[in-house]
């Protein structure tokens, strides 16, 4: 009896550790950061905001919407802004959410392969990890999709072959969501099968191994997928290859991304994170040289993730993401089994001169000083990300488009997080003008002014006017004139409308 409840006090006290992270996370977020105030806190929020904008107002994805990203994020916006609203405040929020199940999910897998200290240590670097804060508040895709992949690894992480098969399909169903936010989360895929071998391999100890109880879970988990990506795909069945795939890896995304640096700028950023970069190989060449099969997961995700970066054009900075979660479980892992191996007094075996063991010694002590050491340098600049950002309410455009909301049924800008934080949508083959469908050729002065003739917006704020196509120029010039009463001289209204406006007064449209 005794041993029972001592026992269950355990295991709540192992719950409660595996929330303390979370929830302390979530009440720093919300104090301090002004999520529903800032302009933006990610280059590609914009993008995210105004397609879930455009959803919840009855346009029709990939028919009216252009979007080169898989639909459940947008979906799960347009859901949000039609049951609150649309704001940038519940978008964040649903951000916020994914980082807390994500840094659960990374808990627990690290917890249930190597215990408490290596799970507190992995998720607490995963916290500090770059851009990974200000990751957590901006409504992207690249967190949601890493979110539900570890997720979809905890799961997996809970399967026994002897139990049934059900925790494979439940794994495969969220690996499925994932790559329905984003086709990334494919790198997990790699280690998942490795895995999944490897977990039968110890269920056959003692028994000659076969291939078919592999086969039929590999099986399992892919109709899991399937289902999964298949619901999303039947309720958007104008998704398609050249959608989702066209402009990231055509010959012309290449060819433009050809040399912009990406090769050296990933292996930039993994210099910067030098600490844990330096830890995490120590601990990959670690689990090599003990054989320590159980933990090989974060080793395969890790090098997956180097070899698609090594190919993929472009690298922008939330791609770090990828490499900050092996980064951070191999150098948990690194940090914790050493310190167990020490503790055991097993060093003696491995390395038996005094010499060779003062260097391993000083090794493993420098490894931990220059892991620890850029923790607070890390704090820092994620603390300063997510807290020290423009708001939207010292815009100048977004207090302008403010100022004649109520007027304006569409409007073309720069830069649309302005007209969303106005409430006033773009067209929506406007929705997302990325630099990559720019640089593939998949989007054109001539597209931008086919649209504006189409939708006929009452407002044009386009800064760079001057410098685009003379037939785009020559065409605001005739059809817009300057915003009556507006210190922006880019920002234009419409002919028509400026008449109309004359009536009402200086300030109104």
């Amino acid at each position: 009896m005794r041993l029972c409840v001592h026992s269950l006090r355990s295991n709540r006290f192992t719950a409660l550790l595996s929330l303390l992270v979370p929830v302390c996370f979530v009440l720093l977020i919300i104090s301090a950061a002004p999520l529903g105030t800032a302009l933006e806190f990610g280059t590609d929020e914009e993008y995210e905001l105004m397609k879930g904008f455009l959803l919840s107002r009855g346009f029709a994805l990939y028919d009216e919407i252009w979007s080169d990203q898989p639909p459940l994020h947008t979906a799960l916006l347009a859901l949000l802004f039609r049951l609150f609203g649309p704001s940038a405040l519940v978008a964040r929020l649903l951000s916020v959410g994914f980082a807390v199940l994500a840094l659960w999910s990374f808990y627990e897998i690290i917890r249930s392969r190597s215990g408490i200290i290596a799970a507190w240590i992995g998720t607490v670097l995963l916290t500090l990890a770059p851009h990974f804060m200000q990751l957590s508040v901006s409504a992207m895709i690249v967190l949601p999709a890493m979110t539900l992949g570890l997720f979809s690894v905890w799961i997996l992480f809970q399967y026994r072959p002897e139990s049934g098969r059900w925790h494979l399909f439940w794994s495969g169903l969220i690996m499925g969501l994932a790559l329905q936010i984003k086709l990334a989360a494919v790198l997990f895929v790699p280690a998942l099968v490795i895995e999944l071998f490897l977990i039968h391999r110890r269920a056959s100890e003692g028994h000659r191994p076969t291939w078919h109880p592999f086969a039929r879970s590999v099986l399992m988990w892919n109709v899991g997928v399937a289902v999964g990506f298949g619901c999303l795909w039947a309720l958007f069945p104008a998704a398609n290859a050249d959608f989702l795939l066209g402009t990231h890896f055509s010959e012309q995304t290449r060819t433009a991304f050809e040399a912009d640096g990406s090769f050296r700028q990933f292996h930039e950023a993994l210099w910067y994170d030098l600490g844990a970069l330096a830890t995490a190989v120590a601990g990959l060449g670690w689990i090599l040289l003990r054989r320590l099969w159980k933990l090989l997961f974060p080793a395969v995700l890790l090098i997956t993730v180097y070899l698609f970066h090594c190919f993929h054009r472009p690298y922008w900075y939330f791609h770090y993401l990828h490499f900050a979660i092996p980064l951070a479980w191999l150098s948990a892992v690194a940090l914790k089994e050493f310190v167990a191996y020490l503790l055991n007094a097993k060093l003696k075996q491995f390395v038996r001169p005094p010499f060779s063991a003062a260097l391993v010694h000083l090794l493993w002590a420098g490894l931990a000083a220059l892991l620890l050491s850029d923790l607070p340098q890390k704090a820092a600049q994620s603390w300063s990300s997510i807290t020290t950002v423009p708001l939207a309410n010292q815009d100048p455009l977004v207090h302008e488009l403010r100022r004649h909301a109520s007027q304006a049924k569409w409007v073309v800008v720069d830069r649309s997080i302005s007209a969303f934080h106005a409430k006033i949508p773009v067209p929506p083959p406007l929705a997302v003008v990325s630099v990559k469908r720019v640089q593939s050729g998949r989007f054109t002065p001539k597209d931008l002014l086919a649209t504006i003739i189409q939708y006929k917006p009452e407002l044009v704020g386009l800064q760079w006017q001057d410098r685009g196509d003379e037939e785009l120029t020559a065409y605001l010039s005739r059809e817009y004139v300057p915003c009556p009463g507006s210190d922006l001289p880019y920002l234009l209204v419409r002919r028509d409308t400026a008449r109309k406006a004359a009536l009402r007064g200086p300030d109104r449209l």
